[in-house]
């Protein structure tokens, strides 16, 4: 790789996605961030934010049961099987690997005066390290959940404690926004994949700068 430093501009505003962990860390390299934490780093601190100071999670107690046999998502996981499954998704569209294994969800609210669900069940209808295998050759694997919905390190709001402004700019910088999970304020009740395909429609209509959809009842 060139070690070369390469300049580059842009002509109307920088739209950074690095993810709720590299959009902060890109932020912070570039002296925007908690000034004191910057400092300690020997980073100039250009602009003081709480970059990093909001990230959530969904936490997650799991609890992992060994089935007393084999499942059949296992015996198809053999070399041979699964070798033939995948010739007969790729060539006709069916077959066991034309689909995923998936398990149940279900919502539950914790107590009946919450206004949304508070907790949920993931059943998974396979381990979380399957892999092809074949007798005496590789050996095979332990029928068994994390969740990883991280959000929130540049916020968006409207007090001090926010990084983005509503119109998802990096406050006190000029033409600067975050657009992905990072600029999620709040956790939601359910997975963030639709919150942050929703953010992202949203960012682009301000980019482009189209008004707002009007309010809808759904």
């Amino acid at each position: 790789m060139s070690s070369a430093t390469v300049h580059v501009e842009a002509m109307r505003e920088l739209i950074l996605c690095g993810g709720v962990f590299n959009s902060p860390q890109l932020l912070m390299l570039s002296g925007i961030g908690p000034a004191a934490h910057l400092r300690g780093l020997g980073i100039a601190p250009r602009v003081d934010l709480p970059v990093g100071h909001n990230l959530r999670d969904h936490l997650m107690v799991g609890l992992r049961w060994r089935r007393l046999g084999p499942g059949p998502f296992r015996r198809l996981m053999r070399a041979d099987r699964i070798a033939l499954a995948m010739a007969q998704a790729w060539l006709f569209r069916t077959g066991p690997a034309s689909t995923l294994p998936l398990g149940l969800l279900a919502f539950l609210r914790t107590r009946p005066a919450l206004e949304a669900p508070d907790l949920e069940f993931l059943f998974r209808a396979a381990s979380l390290d399957p892999r092809p295998w074949f007798p005496g050759v590789t050996p095979t694997y332990e029928d068994a959940i994390t969740v990883n919905h991280p959000l929130g390190t540049c916020a968006m709001g409207r007090g001090s404690d926010a990084v983005l402004n509503p119109d998802l700019r990096v406050r006190g910088v000029e033409a600067l926004r975050v657009v992905d999970a990072a600029a999620l304020p709040d956790m939601p009740s359910a997975h963030i994949s639709a919150m942050v395909m929703m953010l992202a429609e949203r960012a682009s209509d301000l980019i482009r700068g189209r008004p707002p959809l009007a309010p809808a009842n759904v």
